[in-house]
């Protein structure tokens, strides 16, 4: 502080006329309003997170009904999610019905998006209902290749013993995907059919085709494929394999250990010591540890 002329107390040029210094200032008039307005929208996004209903299965029924493109087929998927999870909200008695015919009024559509006819087939596969039966026997004879894929798919997770002989054909099929999972289908079938067609798969060129083949036969009691799933309890095996993830690898082990175990496959003491000691899958580990590692069988 300084005097003037006259000899009064006169402010440094820039200090505010009022006193306060300039981050007081800006406190004031900007970043306390500012924090107030954040702290309204704050309450507000939470308020908005705790009132947002999650959407159900009849929800994406009726997006699938009169949603625009991408929403429809996203709808599909959703509602396949949610019938392989078992979500309560596909419990609705009459949803199942309207499922199936929106799928049949799919397959019949020539514009329909080809994801929404994939996404339904998946869901009626995990819906557990006879009725998915018959509308995805039907899709797996259509001319649609990638729609045929996904309702056998759909056929063996509902062990559809209707589709046994759709089963039988795609074992010769040109595509090894339908090979793979018309093996994998005939060999879930509750009747235990006759598989001694599936034996020839056992050698296929493709890996999964022999995997599935094998794994068929070991559920049906026929240890004609047991060297195949020996081989798939070696991971280094499977590394071999660049387009198998890591839960895929899991999954194959596991499957091997249940068809071994189911036949009671001698002389794999020191595999299974190696899988339940040093296996990186907790899963896999204890899955080893059931058998009784011990026995020199």
């Amino acid at each position: 502080m300084r005097n003037d002329e006259n000899g009064g107390a006169q402010l440094p040029p820039d200090t505010p006329l009022d006193g306060r210094a300039d981050a007081s200032v800006v406190t004031q008039f900007f970043l306390l309003p500012l924090a107030v307005v954040a702290g309204l929208l704050g309450v507000f996004l939470l308020y908005t997170l705790a009132t947002r209903r999650v959407p159900t299965a009849r929800d994406y029924l009726e997006t699938l009904r009169s949603g625009r493109f991408n929403q429809r087929w996203q709808a599909a998927f959703e509602l396949s999610n949610l019938l392989k999870k078992k979500d309560a909200s596909v419990g609705d008695p009459g949803m199942l019905s309207e499922m199936v015919k929106i799928f049949q009024e799919s397959v019949t559509s020539p514009d329909e998006d080809p994801r929404v006819k994939r996404y339904l087939a998946l869901a009626l596969g995990d819906s557990a209902s006879a009725q998915a039966i018959d509308p995805l026997l039907k899709a797996a004879r259509g001319e649609d290749s990638e729609t045929r894929l996904y309702a056998l798919w759909g056929l063996a997770h509902l062990k559809a013993v209707e589709a046994k002989e759709l089963f039988r054909e795609g074992l010769t099929d040109a595509d090894p995907t339908v090979r793979s999972i018309c093996a994998f289908g005939l060999g879930v079938l509750s009747e235990h059919p006759d598989l001694t067609d599936v034996e020839p798969l056992l050698k296929d060129p493709v890996p999964d085709v022999r995997w599935n083949a094998a794994l068929a036969l070991a559920r049906n009691g026929s240890a004609s494929g047991e060297s195949v799933l020996i081989e798939l309890l070696d991971r280094k095996y499977l590394d071999a394999f660049p387009g198998l993830k890591s839960p895929d690898k899991t999954e194959l082990i596991l499957n091997a250990l249940r068809g071994l175990k189911h036949l009671k496959t001698h002389g794999l003491s020191e595999k299974l010591r190696r899988l339940a000691n040093a296996d990186p899958d907790p899963n896999v580990r204890k899955a080893a540890r059931s058998w009784d590692i011990s026995d020199p069988s």
